[in-house]
């Protein structure tokens, strides 16, 4: 029948599922374990600081207004005026504990930047920022909330690397750049006028996979743009997870 065209009863194949990083899984989990590169070539970096370490943080709403600060959303300020931003940094060093002098200013496209060297022995220095709104206002953004509303990008023309580095900026500040997590990638994503960046990001959960094993769970982390208004929403998306374990430096993966 089949040499008369009556077909063939052999179940059709299935195009192979892309895999959205080239590492596998045991490398993956080798990244994890070892915390010796969260970030792929090519990623966002700040220079070291000459001496001692730098503690670096946005000034935000609740930072201003101590009521705010059990109340959502909180998001980081901006301002367009380098003596408003000032002003708040000042505002800030005067409510902590220890006062911060201000040794250094630094204004860059994205943000305003107040060096301060706080009254102690150590050789810490704080590195308070401020948003410019004409690159970036987080107003409507929530810092607990890494999905949904994240702000406007106001700079024009509104291009794909402003995107990138707004996404791989914000990942510095969050609770993916610590131990047992990794960036696999960091990728433009095709979306025609709209420019839009995604993070394949990979975390481990120590105990929670069979037998004891840790779980590894492998997700994406996007930035997609309206062209006309400069806003953005934070979107996440699960892509795997796999169970592994360390013995003894040894990378190997359990069954499920």
């Amino acid at each position: 029948m089949s040499a008369c065209g009556g077909g063939d009863s052999a179940p059709h194949a299935q195009p192979p599922t892309v895999r959205a990083v080239s590492q596998s899984d045991v490398e993956i989990a080798a990244l994890l374990y070892s915390d010796s590169q969260r970030t792929p070539p090519g990623f966002h970096t700040e220079p070291a600081p000459p001496a001692g370490y730098a503690a670096t943080f946005h000034i935000k709403n609740s930072d201003l207004q101590a009521a705010l600060a059990a109340m959502n959303p909180i998001h980081e300020l901006c301002t367009d005026d380098w003596n408003e931003a000032l002003g708040w940094s000042e505002a800030v060093a005067a409510s902590e504990p220890i006062y911060s002098d201000l040794t250094a200013t630094n204004t860059y496209e994205q943000y305003y930047e107040f060096v301060r060297t706080r009254h102690t022995t150590d050789t810490a220095i704080v590195q308070m920022r401020v948003y410019r709104c004409s690159f970036l206002d987080r107003d409507g953004a929530d810092i607990a909330r890494l999905t949904g509303t994240a702000g406007h990008l106001n700079k024009r023309p509104l291009e794909s690397a402003d995107v990138q580095w707004t996404l791989e900026y914000q990942w510095r500040f969050s609770a993916y750049n610590n131990v047992d997590n990794v960036v696999l990638m960091s990728a433009p994503l095709a979306a025609g006028a709209s420019p839009a960046h995604e993070l394949i990001l990979a975390a481990l959960t120590r105990g929670l996979g069979t037998g004891g094993c840790d779980r590894a769970r492998v997700f994406a982390w996007s930035y997609r743009t309206d062209p006309t208004s400069g806003q953005f929403m934070s979107e996440q998306r699960d892509l795997w997870t796999f169970d592994v374990r360390n013995v003894g430096g040894a990378v190997e993966l359990c069954a499920r």
